[in-house]
């Protein structure tokens, strides 16, 4: 599913949803979430000062470059596997689209951080590249 925020207008309007790929949510983003299901719990405030579109990872990698095109994010976050693509291949993609902006994965554990974004940084030099590992929670 995408999601469209118009954060342009003065009224604070609500987001959009779109069910099926949808023309008019193919704008300009600020983010790009691509694979997160649920989507990643957004605050109010972030909402509405940022522009973000989300979209599963089937619809990003059957993406035309157009379109991608269109989106211009400063920011594409996923998470390093979801459910048939990893961030190796994201990061192919987002390379074929000419892409130089920020790529973050999400990760909760991961042995070696280090291993994974020296791998994909050398597939999308490119690609301003990084894992953002999760703070633990504790529990009380």
């Amino acid at each position: 599913m995408i999601y469209r925020h118009d954060f342009g207008s003065q009224t604070g309007a609500a987001p959009s949803k779109c069910n099926e790929k949808c023309e008019s949510a193919l704008l300009v983003a600020a983010t790009l979430l691509v694979g997160f299901s649920p989507a990643p719990a957004l605050s109010e405030p972030e909402v509405q000062e940022t522009k973000i579109v989300q979209m599963t990872t089937r619809q990003f990698m059957d993406l035309p470059q157009e379109d991608f095109a269109r989106l211009l994010p400063d920011l594409v976050v996923s998470p390093l596997i979801s459910d048939s693509y990893d961030a190796l291949e994201f990061a192919s993609r987002l390379q074929e689209f000419g892409y130089q902006g920020h790529y973050r994965v999400i990760v909760r554990d991961l042995p070696d951080t280090q291993l994974v974004s020296q791998e994909i940084r050398m597939a999308a030099p490119a690609i301003n590249f990084d894992v953002v590992k999760l703070a633990a929670q504790q529990r009380g």
